[in-house]
């Protein structure tokens, strides 16, 4: 039975629910489909499980959208029904499937990821399901209906008046689970008086495409969808193209995150000296705002608190699970006790890189220590006295049927393979069964990830 999480709970979503929504005469309705060959009165939101593949639910209803639902509610087509413009065949895809590889190349699923990045409005507090709210104009539904049948489309729409209707003392169903329309009001309100916590995402990247990292990631997707709560505002700044948190910002930020990057903190680009500089009067000045660091992340603030990051040496790039040695000490902070996990000496992670620290920032100055070793690194998990500092040598936001199953093409053309189904699966299947990759699934440290960024003992 669904139940409300705790305000310090980190809450794993398994299913992911979307909710298109438009007030006609001042009055909530909610846009429901059901398949055409239904004869039922079935007609339900969009919604969806999260697979491991899909990593975080602003995923999978990515990949739900391009797919099951073939593009139909991408943003052209939204705007020709609002005209009452006919849609044709070619509007939207001619077949629900795609190969997993193949995903990433669909520009719907990359629109969802966008539309749903920057959504405002969602609900986080039943146990395992994440429901977006996003807004929709008031479209002709019968013209709809008549439009799609033509060409053959495989649902058909309607909008239903909302009621909210709590029983108490009884299992309630999604749209009686709580208000929605005073929820998404309430959301609106916050949102345009700018009373939200401020988080912020810093990638260090050349110019270039904003929406990928390296051709990999999504990473505002990524981040939002693992952390973001409602009430909350999530920035995405390129730190060699936007101009890095001002006062204004910061003043209303809880937290800076600096994910993963393909380039070296040590290279000689100006934006990235520029970035260290920001992260220092971050440290200094900020006291009150945390500093998430992963991968680049963590090596760039060792380095711009005067520690030294290094090349592992001779060309060796880690890559795939890895085991984690953890202090006991670690489990004494707040925010550990705060996530609820059982104290433990080892913990697994993602890896993917080929630089190490090497030097740690003074500890009498800055007070921060390692709490984490591998057998390839020393140096692993960085966390300050006072708890505004975590830093990861790995990646606890990626989980490895994820990686693997966008970047198993780049491994084929990396090993000079044969771009084929056969040699990324081949691939793909290779690295999802080995042992250090097979037992990883990341709960424990996105729990200590979600608690740092939203506890506070001060």
């Amino acid at each position: 039975m669904d139940r409300h999480v705790k305000k310090e709970e980190f809450n794993p979503y398994t299913q992911v629910h979307l909710f298109y929504y438009t007030y006609i005469n001042s009055e909530l309705h909610l846009l429901l489909h059901k398949p055409c060959n239904s004869s039922e009165d079935n007609y339900q939101e969009f919604y969806e499980d999260i697979s491991e593949s899909d990593n975080a639910p602003p995923f999978a209803i990515a990949r739900l959208m391009a797919t099951k639902y073939r593009g139909l509610l991408k943003q052209n087509n939204i705007e020709k029904m609002k005209k009452e413009e006919s849609l044709t065949e070619t509007d939207i895809h001619k077949s629900s499937e795609f190969i997993w590889y193949q995903i990433w190349e669909d520009e719907v699923f990359h629109e969802f990821l966008d539309k749903l990045s920057s959504n405002p409005i969602q609900y986080d507090h039943i146990y395992q399901k994440l429901i977006y709210f996003l807004e929709i104009p008031e479209i002709n539904i019968k013209s709809l209906n008549e439009n799609l049948e033509k060409i053959n489309y495989d649902y058909t729409f309607i909008y239903k008046k909302y009621v909210y209707e709590s029983k108490d003392g009884e299992q309630k169903s999604l749209l009686n689970y709580f208000d929605f329309n005073s929820h998404i009001q309430m959301t609106i309100q916050r949102t345009m008086e700018d009373i939200l916590d401020y988080y912020v995402i810093v990638s260090c990247k050349p110019p270039g495409n904003n929406k990928d990292q390296a051709g990999f990631f999504h990473f505002p997707a990524l981040f939002n969808g693992i952390y973001r709560k409602n009430l909350e505002k999530w920035l995405y700044i390129i730190s060699s193209t936007d101009e890095l948190p001002d006062e204004s910002i910061l003043k209303k930020c809880k937290a800076v995150i600096i994910p993963g990057s393909h380039l070296h903190v040590y290279d000689d680009l100006e934006f990235l000296r520029k970035t260290e500089a920001w992260i220092r009067d971050l440290i200094h000045n900020w006291p009150k705002i945390k500093y998430l660091g992963i991968c680049f992340g963590f090596q760039l603030l060792s380095d711009a608190l005067g520690g030294k990051t290094e090349p592992i040496g001779n060309g060796v790039f880690i890559r795939g699970g890895e085991t984690l040695l953890i202090e006991n000490k670690l489990w004494d902070f707040n925010f550990i006790k705060a996530s609820g996990l059982t104290p433990t000496d080892s913990i697994n992670i993602v890896q993917s890189h080929g630089d190490q620290v090497i030097r740690l920032p003074d500890y009498e100055k800055y007070k921060i220590r390692n709490f984490g070793s591998s057998k390839n690194c020393e140096t692993e998990m960085l966390v300050s006295d006072d708890e505004r500092i975590l830093g990861f040598q790995g990646h606890p936001e990626y989980i490895p049927s994820f990686t693997i199953h966008r970047v198993a093409p780049l491994i084929c053309k990396w090993q000079g393979l044969e771009q084929s189904v056969e040699s990324y699966t081949k691939i793909r299947d290779e690295y999802l069964s080995e042992s250090k990759n097979h037992k990883i699934h990341c709960l424990e440290l996105r729990n200590i990830c979600h608690t740092f960024l939203k506890f506070h003992s001060y």
